[in-house]
């Protein structure tokens, strides 16, 4: 498989990005919010991935939408980044790798 096109022939990696990158994303995604609260953001999110910085938006959504509004609060932006920085945490604890000889969550 790896020297069949289109399967493997590529490796792509996307670096964790830096504080400066998470900022810009954060001022492009949620443009009209304090300039602080995104500064609070940006160094709270610190190893974040761009993934996750989109489940930050897309879970600030919800919280939104779930108290029936259209447009993100600062606190709906709390609440998100509280949420995703216990569940990165967890998933940080849990996580196997620098385990050898570990099997399941150590």
């Amino acid at each position: 498989l790896a020297h069949r096109p289109s399967r493997f022939d590529r490796i792509w990696r996307f670096p964790v990005p830096e504080m400066t990158l998470r900022r810009r994303y954060l001022e492009h995604h949620f443009a009209g919010l304090p300039s602080a609260l995104l500064g609070e953001l940006a160094t709270r999110t610190s190893n974040w991935s761009y993934a996750y910085l989109n489940e930050l938006r897309t879970t600030a959504a919800i919280i939104a939408n779930g108290d029936r509004r259209e447009e993100v609060t600062p606190d709906d932006l709390h609440k998100a980044t509280d949420m995703l920085v216990k569940q990165f945490d967890l998933g940080r604890k849990n996580h196997v790798g620098g385990h050898e000889g570990c099997v399941g969550f150590g």
